[in-house]
């Protein structure tokens, strides 16, 4: 669970994608909101799983699609007043992070327990980035 973590953190980053070559800034963007939405559509699975008596208190709890996108653009107002602290990743780092996203994407919910190999590969590239 750390590791899923570990990824959608590192993916609460940077526009989307609109059919031209993506910057750094829109493909982590684009990611770090897929990869939220992703957590919150498991976060919401499992509360299915809650007796109703629990969910209530649990609710405020867990990640909303709302909450995702505050995170977003909290995050690109640090980095905005961060300027010279600007994400650079090369074609084939941004294509690791692709097949990490889709891999997830994929991925249902229960399936969630262990972190794909492409994402391992990827956390480590964003470690190194920060």
């Amino acid at each position: 669970m750390k590791s899923i973590f570990l990824v959608l953190t590192a993916g609460v980053l940077l526009a989307a994608n609109c059919g031209k070559k993506q910057s750094t800034e829109e493909f982590l963007e684009d990611y770090g909101r897929k990869m939220c939405y992703k957590a919150v559509e498991c976060a919401q699975e499992k509360m299915k799983e809650v007796p109703e008596e629990q969910r209530a208190m649990m609710e405020s709890m867990i990640p909303t699609r709302g909450k995702c996108d505050k995170a977003q653009e909290e995050y690109k107002k640090k980095q905005a007043s961060e300027e010279g602290k600007k994400i650079e990743l090369s074609s084939s780092e941004m294509e690791l992070g692709k097949k990490c996203l889709a891999s997830m994407e994929q991925s249902a919910c229960d399936e969630m327990q262990s972190t794909p190999e492409e994402c391992v590969e990827f956390n480590k590239v964003m470690a190194g980035k920060h």
